[in-house]
């Protein structure tokens, strides 16, 4: 088959334009530091969860992320990233390699670059590390072995809306006061 050449669309100046833009800023001195400082604060959190005794799926980072494996604690990520998402704390869920249940992944993927943004550095990373490893603590004794994603999220929002879980508005005010000391507004985006 063969393809009209007006069919084909571009040539996308927008696109084109930003680019421009991302090449300009990514020569800056101030762009590099600032990746410079990703990178170190993604490396403080990673060694700060494996102190706290969750591996990373690559034994460590050398980027903006880290993947941290969650099944070595009975903990499926997509019912912590609901917990956390809750809690104000944002993050992403994976599979992690050799996973059998991959319905239900069991890895959680932290960035550094937004807190980074913010104004946060290595000592805050640390503690973001200290609150994170606080709240899969918690996790482990919420979760229920073998509970399937919808019952744990049905079981949870209840728990919630009747303010059942005291911990929970425990950790969603210690988030809160973290977050307030870097021009994030807690209630705003919630």
């Amino acid at each position: 088959k063969t393809i009209f050449p007006g069919m084909l669309g571009g040539p996308h100046n927008h696109t084109i334009s930003a680019m421009a833009a991302c090449f300009k800023e990514s020569k800056s001195e101030e762009f590099k530091e600032y990746q410079r400082q990703v990178l170190k604060n993604s490396k403080v959190l990673g060694q700060t969860m494996e102190k706290l005794g969750y591996r990373q799926q690559t034994g460590g980072t050398d980027n903006h992320m880290n993947m941290v494996i969650l099944k070595e604690h009975g903990l499926f990520s997509d019912s912590v990233e609901h917990m956390l998402d809750y809690l104000g704390v944002t993050v992403n869920k994976f599979n992690v390699k050799g996973t059998p249940f991959k319905a239900r992944p069991d890895g959680l993927r932290l960035g550094s670059p937004a807190m980074t943004t913010r104004g946060c550095r290595e000592a805050e990373f640390e503690e973001i590390g200290h609150i994170l490893g606080d709240i899969l603590g918690f996790a482990k004794e919420y979760c229920r072995s073998g509970e399937s994603f919808e019952g744990f999220k049905q079981r949870f929002d209840e728990d919630v809306n009747l303010s059942q879980v005291q911990q929970l508005e425990n950790f969603r005010n210690i988030v809160k006061e973290f977050s307030s000391k870097f021009d994030y507004n807690f209630e705003e985006e919630m």
